[in-house]
């Protein structure tokens, strides 16, 4: 007869069990338990403890929502559940050595704030909400050899986070040290431009070169000279249509 082990005061999800409740008809044990979310007492069988999807069958409540409840996230339409998940996510990778993520968080002694790691809401009333809900906004941390902590992090942009990335190759000129992307920005140009330039194995300043705002390229048709947007006009023919038939030596119509 297998050896009876007490479970009285241990928590299961969101369960505290209360007290032994006897035998259900089939021979196993019953606890009484109580919901620490909702306050409801219920009896559950002992191999179902830990094991039910929901925190009990009077309220409802999903063990997964349980420890959101507390913090009013459970809702699908709170604001604070995408704070929520992305409070847990940077826990998972800096804590846990089985996360995709780890090498590169935890592995490399980034940590959340300690402060932070126990306690959602010291995190959300540090960070707020993000400046809106119709861009992709995420947390960033501002400096990366430092972890999440108060002064270092921030919302973010992707943009401004794929600014922000270690691998980023970053280039000095002018007393300005800017990543290939940021240069791009300032300069009007195209961050394949720049990289071709460098494989090409050019100078610096020519690699920076900036586009010249006067230089449109012009196409003859008909006895005039077109640009490719006024010849698409003019013609009715899509403009990558009438860029790739120039390129390629063709009519453009």
């Amino acid at each position: 007869m297998p050896k009876f082990i007490d479970k009285a005061g241990k928590i299961f999800g969101s369960l505290v069990v209360i007290s032994y409740a006897g035998k259900y008809k089939h021979g196993g044990a019953q606890w009484l338990c109580k919901c620490n979310v909702c306050g409801s007492e219920v009896i559950c069988r002992a191999q179902k403890l830990g094991t039910s999807k929901t925190c009990s069958p009077k309220c409802g409540v999903s063990i997964s929502n349980t420890i959101r409840a507390v913090h009013g996230c459970a809702s699908r339409t709170s604001p604070k559940q995408k704070l929520h998940r992305t409070w847990r996510s940077i826990k998972q990778r800096c804590n846990n050595l089985n996360n995709a993520s780890y090498n590169s968080y935890g592995g490399r002694g980034i940590h959340i704030y300690p402060a932070w790691e126990k306690d959602f809401k010291a995190f959300y009333e540090y960070i707020g909400e993000p400046p809106n809900y119709t861009e992709r906004w995420s947390i960033e941390r501002i400096d990366n050899s430092k972890g999440y902590e108060p002064n270092n992090i921030k919302w973010a942009l992707p943009k401004e986070q794929t600014s922000n990335k270690r691998t980023n190759i970053r280039i000095s000129h002018d007393g300005k040290e800017l990543t290939i992307e940021q240069w791009a920005d300032l300069l009007g140009i195209s961050s394949t431009t720049i990289i071709k330039r460098r494989k090409d194995g050019k100078s610096v300043e020519d690699v920076l070169k900036p586009r010249n705002p006067n230089y449109k390229q012009q196409i003859p048709y008909e006895g005039s000279m077109y640009t490719v947007k006024e010849l698409s006009i003019l013609t009715g023919v899509p403009y990558q249509t009438v860029w790739y038939r120039h390129s390629k030596g063709l009519p453009v119509k």
